[in-house]
């Protein structure tokens, strides 16, 4: 008989005793809480994890969860470990390979290199030898075939795409069945049912990703691992988790109705043929892996929402956080909403913060669009799980804030697309933009009082506009720098003039007669008006 990989320091008369008194609760209708297993002695929780985790998932759990924590030092005894207990080195490199989706692409490659250092200590280093299975153009249907054949039951539609998707959504369903599915679960090295495992270990790994280790636990249960077994790889990787990520997964485990599925699905034959790819190391294939977050993007939706050089920013940002180094900062309010996004993303838990962040987004003139965009950027780095909470919380709280958010417009000089709200729109069907003429900033009048929900008259006699909003209204006079707010005269700095048909003058006074507030970002050259009347006095 194999032996297993944890002595067992305790009596069979403990054991019995053990599992006929807390575990026994497991029959009824309530949950055990995760105390329950987690108090155990280091004993009891030893027995409770050989009787219910094979030797193999011992170690395959233990090497994800290593690779989810970079908890790298352990990583030399686990690889050897795992070779006398008759793991091959492809399966204990495919493994951590697998983690790359779930905890990050870097990560994994970095783990990859510790396991190849360890295998080469021990001399058992192998060539490199590819284990992808799909090609470049079968490797989206591929992958979509797994995701629909492991959660398909209960959601035959999972990975459909259509036509009235939100952009980010459509762009993170696209990336789930492509590289998560196409490019992990088709690999040779490992089955499917054991990457489903090796999935929940690695998420158990990260911080804050309950409703994806929730879904994942439900599609364990479906393939006919139990809650026990779950449970046990769960304790087996405590001391690398720590304590309180053990507890959370514990609990989420016991949430789940389901304590065996006694006819699950038959495992489908994985594939067994490699394409041939020219790559020196499992490490350096992984991240060639992250050059498809830019290809699946066929419509570059993060391009056309955050340029190039803001990408370096945040990426360097994302990075920062994964190696404890100095996060860059900006001068330029948008640009640092942004970073923010990308640092709450890679730390987690920090939905709470969004609200806050995406109105400092709005009024330093970024999109929802260009949020979104942030947490399917740093994807690669930071792992589904957490790409999927940030994204679906930041889109949540927007929609959110949509019902309550105050009004705020933003023009850029010579830029003839205004955002309302976060999102863009032209000023007009003429093409007309902001200018700057002797040091004034002009803006468009109609654009913005029609953008707040006011109204606009134009007398073509006496080349009057007549500007109503919220019980207000104010009378311009072309040449002349005498205004009237509610009859009442005022005097401004400039003349209103006509630029391709459009009444321009600067801003401040109408924004701020209807109760709004103007600033400047001098960096983008951007003019931000933000509805001003709710604030407290």
């Amino acid at each position: 008989m194999k032996k297993k990989i944890i002595s067992i320091f305790i009596t069979a008369a403990m054991s019995v005793s053990m599992a006929a008194g807390a575990f026994a609760a497991e029959d009824g209708a309530d949950a055990v809480n995760a105390e329950v297993y987690t108090s155990m002695s280091e004993a009891e929780k030893t027995e409770y994890i050989n009787d219910n985790l094979s030797v193999r998932l011992q170690h395959l759990s233990r090497l994800v969860s290593i690779s989810s924590n970079q908890a790298l030092d352990k990583m030399a005894g686990e690889v050897k470990a795992a070779l006398d207990d008759g793991l091959t080195a492809v399966e204990i490199k495919e493994a951590i390979y697998h983690s790359g989706a779930y905890c990050g692409f870097t990560r994994a490659a970095a783990a990859l290199d510790a396991a190849d250092e360890a295998l080469k200590a021990l001399g058992q280093d192998i060539p490199y030898e590819s284990r992808i299975t799909s090609t470049e153009e079968t490797r989206y249907d591929d992958g979509l075939a797994v995701q629909r054949f492991l959660f398909g039951a209960k959601r035959p539609t999972i990975g459909a795409v259509t036509d009235d998707m939100e952009e980010s959504l459509k762009l993170q369903t696209l990336f789930l069945s492509g590289i998560c599915f196409g490019d992990f679960y088709n690999r040779v090295g490992l089955p499917v049912y054991e990457r489903e495992f090796l999935t929940l270990c690695t998420i158990a790994g990260n911080d804050n990703c309950q409703a994806q280790f929730s879904s994942h636990t439900g599609g364990n249960l479906d393939v006919g691992h139990s809650k026990d077994m779950l449970r046990a790889a769960m304790l087996c990787n405590e001391d690398v988790n720590g304590e309180e990520k053990t507890a959370i997964a514990i609990d989420v485990i016991n949430a789940n109705t389901t304590e065996l599925n006694e006819n699950p699905t038959p495992e489908r034959p994985q594939p067994t043929e490699a394409i041939t790819a020219d790559y020196a190391s499992d490490s350096e294939e992984l991240l060639s892996l992250m050059e498809h977050f830019k290809t699946d993007d066929k419509e570059n939706y993060v391009g056309r929402n955050i340029d190039n050089a803001t990408q370096d920013i945040l990426i360097a940002a994302t990075e920062a956080v994964i190696n404890g180094t100095e996060i860059p900062a900006s001068e330029n309010k948008a640009t640092q909403v942004l970073i923010d996004l990308a640092v709450m993303g890679a730390q987690g838990g920090r939905e709470s913060e969004l609200a806050g962040k995406i109105s400092e987004g709005y009024a330093a003139g970024l999109t929802k669009d260009n949020m979104l965009a942030v947490p399917l950027l740093t994807a690669p780095y930071n792992g589904f799980p957490r790409t999927l909470n940030m994204r679906n919380a930041l889109s949540a709280e927007i929609d959110a804030a949509a019902e309550t958010a105050k009004t705020t417009v933003t023009m850029q000089i010579g830029s003839p697309v205004m955002t309302i709200n976060g999102t863009q729109q032209n000023i007009d069907t003429e093409g007309t933009a902001p200018v700057v003429i002797d040091n004034r900033t002009l803006l468009p009048v109609r654009a913005f009082v029609e953008a707040i929900g006011g109204e606009v008259a134009w007398d073509d006699n006496t080349y009057t506009a007549a500007l109503k909003y919220d019980g207000k209204e104010i009378l311009l006079t072309i040449g002349s720098t005498t205004a009237y707010l509610d009859n009442e005269a005022n005097t401004l700095d400039v003349t209103p003039v006509i630029i391709n048909n459009r009444t321009m003058l600067p801003i401040g006074f109408i924004a701020e007669s209807f109760g709004f507030m103007v600033e400047w970002e001098n960096s983008t050259q951007t003019v931000i008006i933000t509805d001003n009347t709710n604030d407290e006095k």
